[in-house]
């Protein structure tokens, strides 16, 4: 009988094409995100910070243990729009290598009494299947408002946010496996008071817009997958372009290409007078 034996390398094929049955009927966007927070130009402070604060007690939780800290129950990550607040949390999954559960207000709101809460708690229960697991909320505020802003909120409003406090509270009793809960917004004034405190959302992470050294490493990440001249000075251009978020410079660049491509499609150089024109 020819014996022969399994390797490694059979086993990481087979991941690539198998897909594990708890992610196939799922709520929400589920994925398992590959990318690195090396993949994000610049941010080096909020890098180091996000490496230290979360990363480290996730990889490795025996260490943080001895002086008492565990991991954070939840973050808030706060900022302008188009400054990566999204594309930060794919890299944190990335790095942890954990699934990664996104949802939106469009997907929890149901014209049906009690269809709303019923989503929420299937969803705690799909990141508690799937753990270890990032639960990320898109645009939270628009899930649970500020209850002393709007006057008290509508009902659905109080609902979803008494069934949204009693999961993370399940999880902070003991129930929780390795589940991390995020939440993104550019207004974080409208977060309801009651999800602020230690224990729910205990690391608020602020994501600025891209100073000037970010603008650079940003423009500079670009530029390595674009074609773009020798000509063009990309410290010149980071100082035209102050309180220009990433995604700002992103679509600088593909203005500037499309620019390009309209004056001449035969042209495989964008040029400083296409981003002369653009700016």
């Amino acid at each position: 009988v020819n014996l022969f034996k399994i390797s490694t390398d059979s086993f990481n094929l087979a991941l690539k094409s198998i897909t594990p049955s708890v992610l196939r009927d799922n709520l929400g966007f589920v994925t398992r995100s590959t990318m690195k927070l090396s993949d994000i130009g610049g941010m080096e402070t909020l890098k180091k910070s996000l490496m230290t604060s979360i990363l480290g007690p996730l990889r490795n939780p025996e260490q943080f243990q001895k002086f008492g800290l565990r991991s954070p129950s939840g973050i808030l990550l706060y900022g302008p729009s188009g400054c990566a607040k999204t594309t930060i949390v794919r890299c944190l999954a990335g790095e942890a290598k954990m699934t990664l559960i996104s949802v939106s207000s469009a997907e929890i709101y149901s014209p049906y009494v009690g269809e709303a809460e019923k989503f929420l708690v299937k969803l705690f229960n799909q990141a508690r299947m799937n753990s270890p697991a990032i639960l990320f909320f898109d645009e939270i505020d628009t899930i649970v408002g500020n209850r002393a802003i709007s006057g008290g909120g509508s009902d659905a409003h109080t609902r979803i946010l008494s069934t949204l406090l009693t999961e993370i509270d399940g999880f902070a009793s003991g129930r929780r496996k390795t589940v991390l809960i995020i939440g993104a917004t550019n207004k974080p004034e409208m977060i309801d008071d009651a999800l602020m405190r230690p224990g729910r959302f205990d690391k608020l992470i602020h994501v600025p817009a891209p100073d000037f050294a970010a603008r650079v490493s940003i423009l500079n990440f670009i530029a390595k997958k674009m074609p773009i001249s020798s000509e063009v000075n990309i410290e010149d251009l980071a100082r035209r372009t102050e309180n220009y978020s990433g995604a700002d410079l992103m679509n600088l660049c593909n203005e500037a290409a499309m620019c390009a491509a309209t004056k001449d499609l035969q042209s495989d150089l964008i040029t400083k007078e296409d981003f002369e024109d653009v700016l």
